[in-house]
């Protein structure tokens, strides 16, 4: 028997006074297990036990059997009955109830109620009363868990943006913070609910197996999980708490024991219904994540890989473009300054109009150092010294290569083109600038370029077999060709139409006395022998 205001101990108390904090109190106010109290007469120490359902006396008022004084149960002293222990006198009550305590101090010893003294919590539940303020604690309790664990979120994203430098794109923190909270109301209001609701239900369920059945109805055993839901509270350390399986642990075992006490059933009944539900939702979220794993994640990185492939493509397009009307433009203004075009197009390296990685296309899989020249390759010119790229200029510069030859994905057709636009007469069209003199074309020889699989995670690993580590790149769609002309423009032509157009460009360089172009598939790389 403590006081409800400073948890003092009351026991042969004379005064009706706490002797601690001086609030004033009196036997009536506190219930006991029938027999366990000695109620003491305050003129000569006659015992009596109370008998009732609360522990007191009936009746409350008597004349006392030594000494024919009349007394009042609260006027009398109170001690524990020899060999009971005090905690075992009173009868227990979930704090959560208690209306006489602040909102604090009953949530709190709810809570270490499930966590230390379980069998306490399950005998000291009410029964016959309403469920609602049982739910009440769990969802709150669950609630300030959850949101206290992802806590650390909303201070560590904002903390990342504050330190990302400026001009660096960032998602903005309201965003951040509106998808942690809405998890953590999503996990406690609908995730938590939900998994008692069935938690309750299944366990009832299983109660009621066997010839003896539970002594209260499945509202009590909706109330006694909620209780014990206080033992999850071992979750509430940030950054660790939700991601072990400590605070789970905790609340079944609170259950279990609550179980056993507050439905007085035997211990292996409430072993199997505070355990058996439990598992059961484990082992079906365990198997939604498997089967997740390796039947829609494989499909959904196919239909990734995919459209990445496509997207691959559609920037290699561009790029395409790009990488082919620089080679074009660089072509044309040396010949313009120096009146002819270069004999090989090697030169424009050389003199640094364009670097070794002009002459390969996207994801072609020709490399710079793949692509042959006069006994090294393009990528290793780039650290001759200055004397040798001079002697090597000067040695392209007197070579004669094919009217059409290939250099890395190119094939170069401006031998024999007019440098400048040939005088026309009124009214007539020389067709010059539609004369070609570069075609991209990927190297026929050089080896298909690879694409990495977009990752599967695994707790077993995945086989090599079914997702190995790179695969040969098949592109969406047929790369589409460009043609620099004579003017330095760019002309793009479908894969499909450019056996038509090749023809009509031989055609026209039939008109001008110049070779037709073979199919660029056909033509192989040209460069200078190397020196003896």
């Amino acid at each position: 028997m403590n006081c409800k205001t400073c948890n003092y101990s009351l026991w042969n108390n004379k005064t009706g006074q706490c002797p601690e904090c001086g609030t004033p109190f009196k036997p009536s106010d506190f219930d006991f297990i029938p027999g366990t109290v000695r109620f003491c007469c305050p003129h000569c120490s006659q015992q009596y036990f109370g008998t009732d359902s609360r522990g007191h006396l009936e009746p409350r008022a008597f004349t006392c059997v030594t000494c024919n004084i009349p007394i009042e149960m609260d006027q009398m002293i109170l001690m524990p009955e020899t060999g009971v222990p005090e905690d075992a006198t009173q009868v227990a009550k979930v704090a959560w109830t208690d209306e006489t305590l602040g909102f604090f101090p009953r949530w709190w010893r709810t809570i270490w109620g499930a966590m230390i003294r379980p069998h306490l919590l399950g005998t000291g539940i009410p029964p016959g009363q309403g469920a609602l303020q049982a739910w009440w604690f769990a969802i709150l309790t669950n609630l300030v868990i959850t949101f206290s664990s992802f806590a650390f979120l909303l201070v560590l994203f904002p903390l990342i943006f504050a330190l990302t430098p400026k001009g660096t794109p960032t998602p903005p923190i309201w965003a951040m913070s509106m998808g942690i909270g809405g998890f953590v109301l999503g996990v406690a209001l609908v995730g938590y609910p939900l998994f008692i609701l069935f938690w309750g239900l299944a366990a009832h369920l299983i109660l009621h197996i066997g010839p003896t059945k539970p002594a209260h109805s499945l509202r009590h055993t909706y109330k006694t999980i909620c209780y014990a839901s206080g033992a999850n509270f071992i979750n509430l350390i940030p950054c660790v708490g939700m991601y072990s399986v400590l605070g789970g642990l905790w609340w079944t075992v609170a259950a279990i024991i609550s179980l056993k006490f507050s439905q007085k059933v035997s211990t292996t009944k409430a072993v199997m219904a505070g355990l058996i539900p439990p598992l059961l939702v484990v082992s079906t979220c365990a198997a939604s994540y498997l089967s997740f794993l390796f039947v829609a994640l494989p499909k959904m990185s196919q239909a990734v890989s995919a459209a990445q492939a496509q997207a691959m493509t559609q920037a290699n397009l561009a790029l395409d473009f790009t990488v082919t009307g620089a080679v074009t433009q660089s072509l044309k203004s040396a010949a313009v300054n120096t009146g002819s075009w270069p004999s090989h197009v090697a030169i424009l390296v050389m003199d640094r109009s364009l670097n070794d990685t002009s002459f390969t296309l996207t994801a072609s899989g020709t490399t710079s150092n793949k692509i042959p020249l006069a006994g090294t390759t393009l990528s290793q010119a780039a650290f001759l010294p200055t004397s040798e790229e001079k002697r090597l200029a000067a040695a392209f510069a007197s070579s004669s290569p094919p009217p059409v030859y290939r250099f890395g994905d190119f094939v170069f057709t401006y031998q024999g083109v007019p440098v400048t636009t040939p005088t026309e007469a009124p009214g007539s069209r020389t067709g010059y600038g539609d004369l070609w003199i570069v075609i991209s074309s990927v190297d026929p020889t050089s080896p298909p370029p690879t694409t990495p699989q977009f990752p599967v995670f695994s707790p077993f690993g995945t086989p090599p077999a079914t997702t190995p580590a790179a695969t040969p790149a098949a592109p969406a769609m047929p790369r589409t060709i460009y043609v620099g002309t004579a003017t330095g423009s760019i002309v793009p032509i479908a894969p499909a139409s450019f056996a038509t157009a090749l023809a009509e460009q031989n055609a026209l360089r039939a008109t001008y006395g110049l070779p037709p172009i073979p199919a660029p598939e056909t033509i192989p790389q040209w460069t200078l022998p190397a020196p003896k």
